[in-house]
């Protein structure tokens, strides 16, 4: 079938839409749909030859407007109902999948590579050689619209299939991509909700965002000297205090993909910036890229899932809704289905306590900012924890605890001294033991309690660590594509705080990332993290991963 065919079907299955909606009792309401995202054109491999690349070697993006449904977005190129890594293909690259072992050693053993071939002929085996191809000859493609993942299919088709219900975009123009809405079970509708794109915060709360507090960047060469940027110092100083020092270079986003081991925040760059929407700080900020549907499940109502593979530490979408006290929350008898806590300060508390035990200083401005930061390697993804251990020394362990123990009298220290008030001997003897500290844990986040007053003006992050309230996000109804992501005891994505136009840790924008590559047609997922929490009533969970914990709560 030839793309003019695909396009037709589309458009007979979305006139049946309100059809459908007319009529949810006639069987003959059914949509067939032949194929929903565009197949990418098979080009042919041109042959290199020497030449200086100018922006002739990228003529056929910049006749883009002769491939219909094709939008120049903010930050990329994007064309109606097609993956965005397979947009590259429709303007004359390729993307080829090598084996080394086999041509160069002949071994059994594959060891693939992904090589993109540009219509000029020219080679790319690596993204940073790639990104600087893009940004010298003005390219509107957008770095994360190619990746190296060897396994990773640009396109996959899906046989012909049958939907009693079926919603063009559910966000009814309000994302700059379709979010396309199908039920193959039963001719229930998508609603019940408001689609927003911004959050709503009540009226009663007193949330006022100052200019003044909000830091920015004043980069000439749009953010592309990495740690030289100030927003992505502010990421730097999450990390360090998060997970130590030697993670700083980790941190933040890398050919806009985010590392999936940090859970510390991060910083985009703002509109009182020097750079533009091309930032490779600017993501979240930019909206959905990605193909996404909303589809009935069998048994937990709504879900979410995407239409194309995507590579791991990519964005998907927010979590959008009105911003609500528990106070509040509490007095107008909400459902907790679809509530989610703007915590981050409580961590902040949490990683600024640890860090200052562990730092002579108390500034966290003070890392070095001359390097620029190097590509992550296949390594650095990995889980990551923190470790807690004692260092050793000529004294026992015994001597240790009553060392630790005797800790109360530190009070009666000068105020320019470290103040600790108490510790938890079964924190002491987890690290005597050389185990892993359960600092994360709700019950032991207040077992520290450390004040350093060397410093009289404490810094940009440190200035909120004292704020009392703390705020949820609540998706019913008011919310976005985030809402409908569903709980999973071994999730493909994760919640991340990300601070854009507001650097106020009570009121982080909450963004999902995938932490592992993410095959087409497969629900996005999250831990809702509920077995954290002693509730007095539980419920089953029904996420049918191997490691199901049973219980959502």
């Amino acid at each position: 079938m030839d793309k003019s065919d695909a396009d037709v079907s589309i458009q007979q299955s979305e006139s049946c839409e309100s059809i459908n909606g007319g009529d949810r009792n006639s069987s003959e309401s059914l949509i067939s749909l032949v194929e929903i995202l565009r197949k990418p054109p098979e080009n042919q491999c041109p042959r290199l030859l020497p030449h200086p690349c100018s922006r002739e070697c990228l003529a056929e993006e910049f006749r883009a407007t002769c491939i219909p449904g094709t939008k120049f977005q903010t930050d990329y190129i994007s064309i109606e109902r097609t993956s965005p890594y397979c947009v590259p293909l429709f303007f004359g690259w390729i993307r080829r999948k090598k084996d080394l072992a086999k041509e160069f050693s002949g071994s059994s053993q594959e060891e693939f590579v992904i090589i993109y071939v540009a219509p000029c002929g020219k080679r790319f085996s690596s993204p940073s050689k790639l990104q600087d191809f893009l940004i010298a000859l003005g390219s509107r493609l957008s770095i994360d619209q190619f990746t190296f993942e060897p396994n990773f299919e640009p396109f996959t088709p899906r046989e012909p299939f049958k939907v009693f219900y079926m919603k063009s975009d559910v966000s009814e123009g309000k994302e700059r991509v379709a979010i396309q809405g199908i039920n193959e079970i039963d001719q229930t509708p998508i609603g019940g909700f408001e689609y927003i794109n911004e959050c709503i915060i009540l009226s009663h709360l007193s949330l006022k965002f100052d200019e003044l507090f909000l830091l920015s960047c004043e980069c000439t060469n749009n953010c592309r000297k990495g740690l030289k940027c100030q927003c992505h110092c502010l990421t730097g100083e999450e990390a360090t205090m998060n997970h130590g020092e030697e993670r700083t270079k980790d941190a933040g986003y890398k050919f806009k993909c985010l590392n999936s081991s940090l859970k510390s925040a991060v910083f985009e760059c703002n509109h009182k910036c020097s750079c533009d929407s091309y930032c490779p700080y600017r993501l979240v900020q930019n909206g959905i890229k990605h193909c996404l549907q909303v589809f009935r499940t069998e048994d937990r109502e709504w879900g979410l899932r995407t239409l194309h593979d995507i590579p791991e530490g990519s964005f998907i979408c927010t979590y959008k809704g009105e911003i609500i006290d528990f106070e509040t929350f509490h007095k107008l008898d909400r459902p907790n289905d679809y509530v989610a806590a703007l915590d981050y300060i409580d961590d902040g508390k949490k990683a600024k306590r640890d860090f200052d035990l562990n730092s002579d200083h108390d500034s966290l401005w003070n890392f070095n900012t001359d390097s620029e930061i190097s590509t992550p390697s296949r390594e650095s993804f990995e889980d990551f924890s923190l470790d807690y251990h004692s260092e050793k020394s000529d004294c026992d362990d015994e001597d240790i605890k009553d060392s630790l123990n005797a800790a109360p009298q530190f009070s009666e220290l000068s105020s320019n001294q470290l103040e600790v008030e108490k510790v938890d001997p079964k924190l002491i003897d987890q690290v005597l033991d050389g185990k892993d500290c359960e600092m994360n844990k709700p019950d032991s986040m207040d077992q520290f309690h450390v004040q350093n007053q060397d410093n009289p003006e404490p810094s940009t992050i440190a200035r909120h660590l004292e704020m009392r309230d703390t705020l949820s996000v609540d998706g019913i109804d008011f919310g976005d594509a985030g809402r409908f992501l569903n709980h999973s005891c071994e999730p493909n994505c994760r919640i991340r705080n990300i601070f854009i136009e507001s650097q106020d840790y009570r009121c982080p924008t909450l963004a999902f990332f995938t932490i592992k590559s993410v095959k087409a047609y497969e629900e996005l997922t999250w831990d809702y993290h509920y077995h954290q929490f002693n509730y007095t009533d539980s419920k089953d969970c029904k996420c049918g991963a191997k490691l199901c914990r049973k219980k959502m709560y």
